[in-house]
């Protein structure tokens, strides 16, 4: 590991291995690697098999959980597409997150379903970035697809010894941000997954720079949560613009009695958590508190 390889962190390594999944291998860099490689199948059509990485942060557990989904261009910064390689913004993500006591799951929800495509580029097998949304949605469609994965990461994460099963939060970035609001929509894909029976769910979500577009699934009744919700949006993104529909989402679902907020980084673009400023560190600490707050059975606070 990247990090010193601290006790506890070995032993729940150890632990995870004669639990069924594996130890990835390692990178240089100065931000700690995964502890573990998970597999679980999607819950949707075709039950595919997905990859996770997993973070074990130090102490004795059971520890609260953050399933994290990624955005439009996959979890890797390059080849060879695997745990040596995750984005430098998830590592960053996982190393806060671990620090606050959580454990993290990154949910790979591109690399198997394209394992097969031919594309002359092979970035194409990790991103789907400049792929159109018609095609989009008949692979990995933010608000009826991906949502799928995000609960088959949740029924992983339930039931096993280092995981509180109250305690499991979910957070996504851009298009993975649609996906975790999607998935926490009381009248989206949770209402056939969890029956109504919402603690069974997640406890809540965070999305960064989501585009919100898919709220028009919702009409006429509405977008509506079953939990608490955060958003964090910049009002200089141009690539997933907040205005109008982040506004609308949100304004909806509290005129249905949800538990959601959103805060607006007027200057701020795309991806303002990986870069220095103002919102990089307010967004970050809110997150931090929020999650906190929630997964100890307390409001979430503004």
């Amino acid at each position: 590991m990247a990090t010193s390889a601290r006790p506890v962190r070995r032993l729940l390594a150890a632990l995870a291995l004669a639990l069924g999944f594996a130890l990835p291998a390692t990178a240089q860099t100065d931000l700690p690697d995964p502890d573990a490689v998970a597999t679980f199948d999607s819950l949707d059509d075709a039950h595919t098999s997905l990859n996770g990485y997993l973070w074990i942060p130090d102490g004795k557990g059971p520890f609260p959980s953050i399933v994290v989904m990624h955005g439009c261009r996959g979890v890797y910064a390059g080849e060879p597409y695997d745990a040596t390689v995750i984005s430098r913004p998830y590592r960053e993500w996982a190393q806060r997150l671990t620090q606050r006591g959580f454990l993290v799951l990154l949910v790979d929800g591109f690399r198997s379903r394209f394992a097969n495509r031919t594309d002359a580029e092979p970035n194409k097998l990790t991103s789907v970035c400049d792929m159109p949304d018609d095609q989009r949605q008949d692979t990995i469609d933010e608000t009826t697809v991906r949502p799928l994965d995000a609960y088959a990461a949740l029924r992983w994460l339930r039931g096993r010894p280092e995981v509180r099963d109250d305690a499991i939060a979910l957070m996504g970035f851009a298009s993975g941000a649609n996906a975790a609001l999607s998935a926490m929509a009381a009248n989206g894909p949770a209402t056939a997954i969890l029956g109504g029976n919402w603690p069974q769910g997640f406890r809540a979500g965070v999305a960064f720079y989501p585009g919100c577009e898919f709220q028009n699934r919702y009409r006429p009744v509405g977008y509506r949560v079953y939990g608490p919700v955060r958003l964090f949006v910049g009002g200089a993104d141009t690539r997933t613009p907040p205005h109008p529909h982040c506004d609308k989402l949100v304004h909806t679902a509290r005129t249905e009695g949800g538990d959601i907020d959103i805060r607006f980084y007027a200057n701020a673009g795309h991806g303002f958590d990986r870069q220095p400023g103002a919102a990089r560190d307010d967004s970050i600490a809110r997150t931090l508190d929020f999650l906190t707050r929630v997964t100890r059975g307390q409001p979430g606070g503004r």
